[in-house]
């Protein structure tokens, strides 16, 4: 399905998570390019002296060469200089016209993230192509994905989330099951207008009512807040898709993103499909794709 792969890698561990959920999710990808952003200093962006770098050229390549090696994979090897990874791995992915980014999960503190930034959240934010983040230690535990889990609420970007879904159930042979979250207290729109939820167990059998045209995939209904049930939901899938909405990075503070939480909490790993790039997905199998 996912022909055109970039693995983002950082650090060893972290790159090999990646590089091991990029084999996983496309193993018959024509195109694999092991990818390390080199991020150029403030000082350095100021000067516009591209040699001052955190890491130098050679060391950046040596720690390509030890991830291609220790997975004893066959890819290409690009050191890149950006001002920052989310940038210099987004002109990776757009220059080679890639449908799909891989990550490792964010190591950093809390205080860290706020201070200097998280790096994946920066490669999800505005991605060119579906992203997907490898959550710690994959590469220990790599297993077979025989039940594919989707964040499902009937929007655009959901319906996305879902045909990716498909259409790796079509190449793993997965079952997909379609999660649906409602949320205590808060409006909602889709095909779920309503005012806040007092009657959970009516509200459930609504939405089970509703999420009844998806056919071939199965529905699962949960109560509470998006973040925690989907990443309590994650527990139970071997692989979870969720769509992004790029709300900017105001929205995104104001109103908190489940693709930036999932992205940190997920257990198992995660893809989080682009709104406006249909990506590989939408051309296999229309007739499985469809959700009416």
């Amino acid at each position: 399905m996912y022909t055109g792969v970039v693995v983002g890698i950082k650090e060893t561990y972290a790159g090999r998570d990646a590089l091991a959920l990029a084999q996983t999710l496309a193993p018959d990808s024509i195109h694999l390019a092991l990818t390390h952003v080199r991020v150029l200093e403030a000082s350095g962006r100021r000067a516009g002296n591209s040699a001052l770098t955190t890491r130098n050229r050679t060391e950046s390549l040596e720690l390509l060469s030890a991830a291609r090696e220790g997975a004893g994979a066959a890819a290409e090897i690009l050191s890149v200089l950006a001002p920052d990874v989310g940038s210099g791995l987004h002109d990776v992915a757009e220059s080679r016209g890639s449908d799909l980014l891989v990550v490792g999960c964010c190591r950093r503190s809390a205080i860290d993230r706020v201070r200097v930034g998280d790096d994946t959240r920066a490669v999800v934010h505005r991605a060119p192509c579906a992203v997907a983040v490898a959550p710690r230690g994959y590469r220990r535990r790599v297993k077979t994905i025989e039940v594919i889990g989707v964040a499902y609420d009937d929007s655009a970007q959901s319906n996305m989330a879902l045909a990716h879904a498909r259409a790796l159930s079509l190449q793993t042979g997965a079952k997909v099951v379609a999660h649906h979250v409602i949320q205590l207290n808060a409006s909602r729109v889709g095909v779920f207008p309503m005012p806040p939820v007092t009657d959970v167990a009516g509200e459930m059998a609504h939405a089970r009512e509703q999420l009844g045209c998806l056919g071939d995939a199965e529905v699962s209904v949960a109560v509470g807040r998006s973040g925690a049930e989907l990443a309590g939901f994650s527990e139970r899938v071997d692989l979870l898709i969720c769509g992004s909405r790029d709300r900017g990075i105001v929205r995104r503070v104001a109103l908190g993103s489940t693709s930036d939480y999932l992205s940190r909490h997920c257990a198992c790993p995660l893809i989080i499909t682009t709104a406006g790039v249909p990506g590989p997905a939408l051309s296999v199998a229309p007739d499985r794709l469809s959700t009416a």
